[in-house]
């Protein structure tokens, strides 16, 4: 038996397992990954994702490379049984406030290949293909992760600080915790058809087709690709579905050219949440921790949600001595958002998957009145029914009962000016810690002095934003300043009444201060 030590153990590297493989990676904490496939899958699962976890991709550096293999701002329609708009959604309308795309349709085997190479820019993180996990204990001091080699069965075992359980739905690391994963399955299983068009173009929209005799999805993808996803009836028989012919059948009249079939599968679609997140120094992300129906387009979304939760906090508890309590705060902020994205998808999934030709009807109407409204359509088009990624409680420092705190949201990110002439997006300039913005000033002058050598102490950066048309006072080592290019940094501090705001790595305002504030901060990030 081989034995090592490192500071984090992930098991598993699909998407949520390389977003935290990166994020742990950018913060210098040695990283071993467990992952018992050999070669990646190759195949396409999740299509799409949004803004915000293409923000965090932006935090390590690779989201620019995603946005040019992907397709962006798709407009979605919803048709009722007879084929008139019952909804629709039109990402560009939303104008997202982080700079970003609203909506973005992937082809998963590049984007897995991006987030890999990503990966292995980092010393610290070392990938074990090949290897699964069969056990751990844990201790005062850490866990001990028992796998084995899957080609030979030659064992490891690897002493680490935390482990994280992104293994999917049928996680090992949740079972070998005997945490209870509860909900319920969809009695509907879906077929599932990609496709290569002919042509290499497809529509430019995502359709649902609410049709009660066969509800349909379909969704445009880059690469010349093509997404068909078709409703199964009770009684009939998903196998026979499987049979080359059968996709040909269905999806061939629906695509604007001739297609060739790459992957014909069918889904049962799950709703289930862990009654748990974490067990001592073991955490559940991503499928381990909640499984979701696809209707919201949000199943890998809220995985790398929650690697961009947790990555930061463990990276602080193994470095800079982060109270192994805080942690805590991981399941505290992330279930509430998870829950209600699942409970919107769950909703969606009843719209789409309506059988019953009366019940159709009813629901055909309720859509087109709707869309007879012009406040209440518009609200739909800009995505209003999305739960906004707002932190209840946890690590901030506000009280959410206000409606003016901003502790808890997600800070804009507009493009802003620098020096150099350039225009950038604000991340860019924030860094990949904690940040301390204020409006027209230096933040240091601003805040508690303890929160000031607190935030000096992580690494953090202080910016100061210069008013829109005003010109740009010198950068210092220790001081960035930006023109609030179109002024919706200062739009967002004068609603708020604040001099300062305090950012969390991952893009979360932690608290908004005026003069003198922020002394919490120390206590934060400050090791006892």
């Amino acid at each position: 038996m081989s034995e090592t030590e490192t500071e984090v153990v992930i098991a598993g590297f699909g998407p949520t397992g390389m977003t935290a493989a990166n994020l742990l990676g950018q913060a210098g904490i040695r990283t071993m990954v467990l992952e018992r496939d050999t070669e990646p899958p190759g195949e396409t699962r999740a299509i799409a994702t949004d803004d915000e976890v293409l923000r965090i991709w932006q935090g390590v550096g690779l989201v620019d490379e995603i946005l040019a293999d992907g397709l962006v701002e798709a407009p979605v329609r919803y048709a009722g049984a007879d084929g008139r708009t019952i909804g629709e959604v039109d990402f560009v309308l939303r104008r997202s406030p982080f700079g970003l795309p609203s909506f973005l349709a992937f082809h998963q085997p590049a984007l897995d290949a991006t987030l890999r190479a990503g990966a292995a820019r980092f010393g610290s993180v070392e990938v074990r293909a090949g290897h699964e996990v069969t056990g751990l204990a844990q201790d005062a001091d850490g866990v001990i992760v028992q796998a084995r080699r899957v080609e030979d069965g030659e064992p490891l075992r690897v002493r680490a600080r935390y482990l994280l359980g992104c293994d999917g739905g049928r996680s090992t690391i949740r079972k070998a915790l005997g945490l209870d994963f509860e909900g319920e399955t969809f009695p509907q299983p879906w077929l599932i058809v990609d496709a290569r068009l002919a042509s290499g173009r497809s529509q430019p929209r995502v359709d649902f087709a609410c049709d009660p005799q066969r509800p349909v999805v379909s969704v445009p993808m880059p690469g010349g690709r093509h997404r068909w996803e078709f409703m199964l009836h009770p009684g009939e028989d998903p196998a026979a579905f499987l049979a080359p012919e059968v996709a040909a059948e269905l999806a061939g009249p629906l695509a604007p050219c001739p297609i060739e079939v790459e992957r014909q599968v069918v889904y049962t679609f799950h709703d289930r949440t862990a009654d748990r997140w974490r067990d001592g120094r073991v955490f559940l992300l991503g499928d381990a921790a909640h499984l979701m129906p696809p209707f919201a387009g949000q199943g890998l979304s809220a995985g790398v949600r929650d690697a961009g939760n947790l990555a930061w906090k463990v990276a602080l508890a193994v470095r800079d001595g982060l109270p192994d309590a805080a942690l805590d705060s991981y399941e505290a902020e992330r279930r509430p958002h998870a829950e209600s994205i699942m409970r919107l998808a769950v909703g969606l999934g009843r719209v789409v998957q309506t059988a019953d030709p009366r019940r159709a009807r009813v629901r055909d109407a309720v859509g087109r009145g709707t869309q007879a409204v012009p406040p209440l359509a518009a609200w739909l088009r800009r995505l209003g029914i999305k739960p906004a990624a707002t932190l209840r409680r946890g690590l901030i420092a506000g009280d959410r009962r206000r409606p003016l705190d901003a502790a808890g949201t997600l800070f804009p990110q507009p493009t802003v000016g620098t020096r150099s002439g350039r225009s950038v997006r604000l991340d860019d300039v924030l860094g990949p810690g904690f940040a301390a913005v204020a409006l027209g000033a230096d933040p240091r002058g601003l805040l508690d002095p303890s929160a000031v050598r607190a935030l000096d102490a992580a690494g953090a950066r202080f910016v100061a934003v210069a008013p829109a048309g005003s010109g740009l006072p010198p950068d210092t080592d220790d001081l960035a300043w930006v023109a609030d290019g179109d002024g919706a940094l200062a739009r967002w501090f004068r609603r708020r009444r604040r001099a300062v705001a305090v950012i969390r790595p991952d893009r979360f305002v932690y608290g908004a201060f005026g003069a003198g504030g922020g002394a919490e901060l120390a206590a934060l990030l400050t090791a006892p």
